[in-house]
């Protein structure tokens, strides 16, 4: 099982090997659902704490969003080749890359895709977001700064290796690991 676990509540829902996505009792290990993708379930779930809704992506391409109670299927959208990484909830979107080079911002309700933006390699890293920023990296070596809400590259950082980190946020800072073997650290512009 190589998903890290997502808790809510009193459910812990995370993705394995077997191709299912899994939700337990927190405190029991009771399992409450399981549900059955076409591919492995690496990446770990994110939950929507306001609609109670599981978003997981898969090898199989697809990205999931399940009903947090019951596991049942609300929808899913094939975004390409495999999927690996956790999603990012913010507002109403749902945002992830793909292996099929791509970031994509998705309705969090219904699945309809609101924009694409193509990077030049695969995409292991999960986004994260910062004052309307969604900021991940790709195995292009370049971390990308993109608009939430449109999706329009802000600016870009290239790297001598593929990033296949997830980058982090500090008050001051974001932080990046490469393959180059470095660290990258990049001050948050003060307004």
């Amino acid at each position: 099982v190589p998903s890290k676990p997502e808790l809510c509540n009193e459910v812990v829902v995370f993705g394995s090997n077997d191709f299912f996505i899994y939700a337990c009792h927190k405190n029991t290990g009771k399992l409450k659902w399981k549900f059955l993708t076409e591919g492995e379930c690496k990446g770990s779930p994110t939950i929507d704490r306001h609609s109670k809704k599981v978003f997981a992506a898969s090898f199989d391409g697809h990205l999931y969003c399940l009903d947090l109670g019951t596991g049942s299927l609300s929808w899913k959208k094939k975004l390409g080749l495999k999927l690996f990484n956790k999603p990012l909830i913010y507002k109403e979107k749902v945002y992830i890359g793909s292996y099929s080079y791509q970031v994509c911002a998705l309705n969090k309700h219904n699945g309809k895709a609101i924009w694409y933006f193509m990077t030049k390699g695969r995409i292991v890293s999960s986004p994260i977001e910062n004052d309307g920023v969604i900021c991940i990296g790709s195995h292009d070596g370049n971390l990308y700064a993109l608009d939430a809400e449109s999706g329009s590259l802000l600016w870009k950082f290239g790297t001598s290796g593929k990033i296949t980190s997830s980058p982090r946020l500090s008050k001051k800072n974001l932080f990046v690991c490469s393959n180059d073997g470095n660290l990258y650290c990049f001050k948050k512009n003060e307004s």
